[in-house]
């Protein structure tokens, strides 16, 4: 059983309705993704992983990490399938990846301590939105009529996003200086 956590979290995704995983920043797991917890009463199960962000693509569990590395479990057994180092571009591997998105086309937006940046599927062609770099980005959401919502560290960012990267553009901004987010959800009413 592990003890009191909450200090520590820093993002969580359902697996289905019984089964939830964790993203702690606490060093005291023993293994990639710990043991499941049981709550007493009810019928669900808790995993815990050491992360900084969460995502579900297809079958696996992503999880960002702090060396600027993103690594894959499988959802049913929570076996590791692989690491991809350097997702972006900087001098040195301590970057947190605090957020992903995959969008209408099939693409992975993922929020850092540095920007933004935005890669297919696969985790290959990387295009990095210059409108937002070295800000850091807390949040993205699905806003509808393909638009997307960016929380940054410097304010709120609404985005039209496009098949192609280069049309992709800022359609509202409002700046607020030092947000922080802790939890959002995609509905119409974003602040």
């Amino acid at each position: 059983q592990m003890p009191e956590i909450s200090q520590y979290v820093r993002d969580i995704t359902s697996i289905d309705k019984n089964n939830f995983v964790i993203a702690i920043t606490d060093t005291r797991l023993k293994y990639p993704i710990d043991n499941k917890f049981r709550t007493p009463f009810e019928s669900i199960n808790i995993h815990y992983v050491h992360g900084s962000s969460l995502t579900k693509k297809d079958l696996e569990l992503w999880v960002g990490n702090w060396d600027n590395s993103l690594l894959k479990f499988a959802i049913k057994n929570f076996n590791f399938i692989g690491k991809t180092d350097s997702i972006f571009y900087v001098p040195t591997n301590s970057l947190r990846l605090n957020c992903f998105y995959t969008d209408n086309f099939n693409r992975i937006w993922i929020g850092s301590q540095k920007g933004l940046c935005i890669k297919n599927v696969e985790i290959k062609n990387l295009t990095v939105f210059k409108t937002i770099q070295n800000q850091e980005i807390l949040k993205i959401l699905d806003a509808g009529d393909n638009q997307l919502l960016i929380i940054s560290n410097a304010g709120f960012l609404k985005i039209k996003n496009h098949t192609d990267p280069e049309k992709i553009t800022v359609i509202q901004k409002l700046e607020i200086p030092n947000t922080t987010c802790v939890a959002m959800t995609g509905s119409d009413e974003y602040l």
